[in-house]
This record gives C-alpha cells, sequence and structure tokens, in this order.
C-alpha cells in the first residue's frame, strides 16, 4: 500500500511537470498547471495507478493501447463531469475538437493517452519499480505521511478557493445583470446605478492571489453558470499582467 501511494506521489507530480512545462511553453511564461496549489495533478496519478494495476500484467503493445484508452478517457470523462457539477466550472474543454464528447473527452486526447500508458507499462513504470524498491521501508513510510499531509492542507486551501470563485463570479453576474437592467431605465436610477458599478468594481478588482492563480493556470476555464462574468475577470487580471509587464521593460 506505502508503494502504491509513493507511486501515486511521483505519476502526480510528472503529471504535473508535464501540464506545467506544456502550458508555460505557449504562454511563454512560468505557469502552474494544477487543480492543487501544490505541484501534483491527483488525476495523472490516479490514471497511473488505474493503468499500471489494471494493464501491468499485459505484454503486448496493442492491448495496451486500446485498453489504456478506454481506461483514460472514462477517468477522464468522470472526473470533468464531477469537476463540473461541484465547481461549477470547466477546467479542461475539448469543444474545438473533432470526434469529442461534450467537451470532455476527444478522440486525438483519447489517442495521446493510448501512446502515454504505453510508454508506462513497458518503460516508466518499469523504472519506478526499480528506484522505489531502493527506498528503505522507515524512509518512505515518512515521506508517504508528509506527502499525504501536505495534501489534505493543499486541499482544505484549494477547495474553498475554488468554491469562493464561484461565489464571486455569481455575485459579478448578478450584479452585472442587474447593472445592464438598470442602464435600461436611466436617467431616473443614476444613483443607483453608480452604486452597482461601486460594487461592481469592488468585487471584481479585489485581489486574491489563489483565484489569480486558478485562472492564470487555466486559460480555457469557463464557468458553466457564470461564463460572462468570469471573461471579465480574466481580462481584468490579463490587463493588471500587462500593465506589470510594461512597467518592467520601461
Amino acid at each position: 500500500m506505502q508503494k502504491l501511494f509513493l507511486y501515486f506521489i511521483i505519476y502526480s507530480f510528472l503529471g504535473w511537470a508535464i501540464e506545467s512545462a506544456y502550458v508555460s511553453v505557449l504562454q511563454r511564461r512560468l505557469i502552474n498547471r494544477g487543480f492543487l496549489n501544490g505541484p501534483l495533478c491527483p488525476i495523472y496519478g490516479t490514471g497511473a495507478m488505474l493503468i499500471t494495476i489494471i494493464l501491468g500484467r499485459f505484454t503486448d503493445v496493442p492491448t495496451v493501447f486500446v485498453f489504456g484508452i478506454a481506461i483514460t478517457t472514462v477517468l477522464e470523462y468522470i472526473v470533468g463531469f464531477l469537476l463540473e457539477k461541484l465547481f461549477s466550472a470547466r477546467w479542461w474543454d475539448y469543444s474545438s475538437h473533432r470526434f469529442n464528447i461534450n467537451g470532455r473527452v476527444s478522440l486525438l486526447s483519447s489517442f495521446y493517452w493510448g501512446l502515454l500508458c504505453i510508454a508506462l507499462v513497458f518503460f516508466i513504470h518499469p523504472l519506478m519499480e526499480r528506484l522505489v524498491s531502493h527506498i528503505p521501508a522507515r524512509v518512505g513510510l515518512v515521506v508517504s505521511w508528509i506527502m499525504f499531509a501536505l495534501i489534505a492542507v493543499d486541499l482544505v486551501i484549494t477547495v474553498p478557493s475554488v468554491i469562493t470563485l464561484n461565489i464571486r463570479l455569481k455575485k459579478l453576474h448578478n450584479l452585472y445583470e442587474d447593472l445592464q437592467e438598470k442602464l435600461k431605465m436611466l436617467p431616473a436610477i443614476n444613483e443607483k446605478i453608480n452604486d452597482l458599478k461601486e460594487k461592481y468594481n469592488e468585487i471584481i478588482s479585489k485581489r486574491n492571489l489563489f483565484h489569480i492563480r486558478i485562472i492564470t493556470a487555466f486559460p480555457s476555464l469557463r464557468s458553466i453558470k457564470f461564463d460572462n462574468a468570469l471573461t471579465q475577470l480574466k481580462n481584468k487580471i490579463i490587463r493588471k499582467n500587462n500593465n506589470k509587464s510594461k512597467k518592467i521593460k520601461e
């Protein structure tokens, strides 16, 4: 059990490193690409463990490829669905890809998952098994408990941050809708409009590092209920980042 948890940590970190490196190259700046604040992507750790446990006994590439696609695609769809229902946000979106299912999975991404499963079963995991086997049992136990505690703390920080982000988006959305409605009734309600604008600007200008990190890490993030508010908050953050970059250059 201890080894399984260590594998989970290792693959969660490797998944985070790959995702962060890929997005950082695309955006030309360092991005912490992960749901958690720490350098871990649990979906990669979970997927890797499922693949190694279920497909580790197979020795033929086609079987690992086909079943790897099936397992990872189902996992990605379920996780995407649960995140949408729990946090009212879409963390990745394949809607622009051909042959996608509700934007949560696509044929192209599944193909890449299949290739990654081949690499995992035949090359990466055997190497990890040799490395982990050299870790003393007591050291492995201590590391496991420390990582478990850090993940728990990270979840305690991250989950409320995501929830408050959604609450913030809901407030922005409601205020924006209210503002648009009142604008149609000008000039009789100028005082009310100014008050709403002030509240709206106060909420959208509020600096929350966790919200900024989440939005920056997932540039294609969409809010199922408050996408308009999320777009405006994204633009606000982008403008601030651009202004900082200009000042630095000057």
